[in-house]
């Protein structure tokens, strides 16, 4: 088995159950997504089996040490780098600004990996956007693509 396909098969068990926001879709579907996408940009096995992973550490219980041992740090790595501290003591609306800025001050000395991994993970979002990549995030995604000073 491939490091994507190990990928997928981990985070659709660790995903069992979950459904998205505000929808019945199984939770599987977004990370599959993010994956699809980010399989557009590079054939990179870890970044795309990252975008696979993304989530996991988030949404789940497991952790980053386990992601670590499965799949390695680079993968980890990545993942981690896509990976918002939610401060589950406190409520999701209290920290999301917060959140959302840590995310913000991050890209800007983010790798082209650890960007691909984001994007494709912000950029599909099926409650919100009509379960399609909204046009903007094509664009966005170009631009990750070119060499930043």
């Amino acid at each position: 088995m491939n490091t994507i396909e190990k990928a997928i098969q981990f985070a659709t068990k660790a995903h069992e159950g979950a459904c998205r926001k505000e929808t019945s879709l199984p939770y599987i579907i977004h990370p599959l997504e993010a994956a699809s996408i980010a399989a557009q940009i590079t054939n990179d096995p870890e970044v795309i089996a990252a975008a696979v992973l993304h989530d996991v550490i988030e949404d789940t219980s497991f952790t980053e040490a386990n992601i670590r041992v499965l799949f390695g740090n680079r993968v980890a790595d990545l993942v981690t780098s896509d990976t918002e501290d939610k401060q589950k003591k406190k409520p999701a609306a209290v920290t999301w600004l917060q959140r959302k800025q840590a995310t913000i001050h991050h890209l800007e000395h983010a790798s082209n990996d650890e960007l691909i991994v984001v994007f494709s993970d912000k950029l599909f979002k099926p409650s919100c956007h009509g379960n399609r990549l909204f046009p903007a995030g094509r664009i966005l995604l170009g631009a990750i693509c070119t060499e930043r000073p």
